[in-house]
């Protein structure tokens, strides 16, 4: 009996197969709003090198910024598999901005979202401290439907001149995630965003406290630069010049993807152009999970 056990054993182990965890994809792009005068790189000229970017990919979900009402329409007839949340900056219906959310609906399910404005009075449409424009952040509880598992999900985009504002709307992310994660019950958490600033700012440090920046902890791993500015930025000529950001004027990495809770395994910056020079003014950001 013994050895007729042990050949049992011995044949589950050569002939049942070892299943690795799923790849789960985490993009972070700002689409570029298409009410720039951006000439050979306006919307109508992008838009469909942005779909094949997506299609190519496959991200499970995306943080978008600058996404406006236009774009939206477009992208939510061409991105059959995928939903998305969001409301205007301006108004917090449809006028401005969007902070969006993209998600595949064939893996992942939403169970409630948000948004808050970056300021003082973060329920109403407003403008904080010496912030340019109204800032917002748009967040989600989702899950998976493979396994149920749920996570919460943020995007934003910091205001691009105020120093105080970045700064306090760092704070306010940071304190939003911390209170929310532990009031639900939550310990799986992404954060996309543009965030005008590189990470090595000592404004990301309450931000630090509660999540990892994916671009230092993958083993694979793209420190490069994310703004390319159509072409602006050369990133063979660094120079070590700091502009108002606290940023290498050219050597400008200020998409980030944050998270706690899984393991990521790359970073990876999309510099193609899918069809085009410049899919838009940032590169797209896709970080990898397990």
């Amino acid at each position: 009996m013994k050895i007729k056990i042990l050949a049992i054993l011995a044949f589950l182990t050569i002939y049942i197969p070892i299943y690795s965890q799923e790849e789960f994809k985490v993009m972070t792009y700002n689409i570029r709003n298409s009410n720039a005068k951006d000439g050979d790189n306006s919307w109508d000229n992008r838009r469909e090198a942005t779909i094949r970017m997506i299609e190519s990919n496959k991200p499970d979900i995306i943080g978008m910024q600058e996404l406006c009402p236009d774009q939206e329409m477009f992208l939510d007839s061409a991105l059959t598999v995928y939903n998305h949340i969001g409301i205007g900056r301006e108004d917090g219906k449809h006028e401005g901005e969007i902070m969006a959310i993209f998600y595949d609906t064939t893996k992942l399910g939403m169970k409630c979202w948000g948004t808050f404005w970056l300021s003082e009075t973060p329920d109403k449409p407003s403008k904080g401290w010496d912030a340019a424009c109204k800032r917002t952040c748009t967040w989600a509880v989702m899950f998976d439907k493979k396994n149920g598992i749920q996570f919460l999900f943020y995007n934003t985009h910091l205001d691009h001149v105020g120093k105080k504002a970045r700064q306090m709307e760092v704070q306010q992310i940071a304190d939003s995630i911390k209170t929310m994660s532990e009031r639900i019950g939550i310990g799986k958490v992404f954060m996309t965003g543009d965030f005008n600033t590189s990470a090595h700012n000592n404004i990301f440090e309450p931000l630090k406290k509660v999540l990892v920046e994916a671009r230092e902890v993958s083993p694979l791993t793209d420190r490069g630069y994310t703004y390319n500015g159509f072409g602006k930025v050369n990133p063979d000529n660094v120079s070590h010049h700091l502009d108002s950001n606290g940023n290498s004027d050219n050597e400008v990495a200020i998409d980030h993807i944050f998270f706690k809770g899984a393991k990521a395994t790359e970073f990876r910056v999309l510099r193609e152009g899918y069809g085009v020079k410049y899919v838009s003014d940032h590169f797209p950001v896709i970080g990898i999970f397990q």
